[in-house]
């Protein structure tokens, strides 16, 4: 029986290697993988605040904030005024929207690579381990 303790190291072994091989995989985009999550998050929720992608990440707003201004240095993404000047609403740009689709062929490829020769029933155990566990987080 594995014990708690052996399933989240390897759990953090695990994460660790995703995010340097994603950023390998990545590597000719010159996007990293925490940027991609962004990238990924504002294609499918439209503009939003730094709040909002800092909250969806579960990641502090200072680390959302310094790589939001890294996308918006390669001109990935844009700020515009939100509802009152202290709020900044975060977009994509023409050049994320034209590079997006091949960004997830590479991503794709990657999880293809990864997930091979897990059977699905395994995948689908494994997501429900993770929904539940971040339930009990929450």
């Amino acid at each position: 029986m594995v014990q708690s303790h052996e399933f989240f190291h390897q759990y953090n072994q695990v994460s660790r290697k995703i995010s340097k091989k994603m950023n390998e995989s990545l590597a000719e985009t010159e996007i990293y993988s925490s940027q991609w999550t962004i990238i990924y998050y504002l294609f499918h929720h439209g503009p939003c605040t730094l709040v909002e992608i800092s909250n969806y990440l579960n990641v502090e707003a200072p680390t959302v904030t310094r790589t939001v201004n890294r996308l918006e240095k390669i001109q990935w993404i844009r700020k515009t005024e939100g509802k009152d000047k202290r709020e900044k609403r975060i977009t994509l740009t023409e050049i994320a929207l034209k590079n997006y689709s091949a960004i997830v062929e590479l991503v794709s490829q990657f999880e293809k690579d990864v997930l091979q020769g897990v059977p699905e029933e395994e995948k689908e155990i494994a997501f429900r381990v993770l929904r539940k566990m971040m339930t009990n987080m929450n």
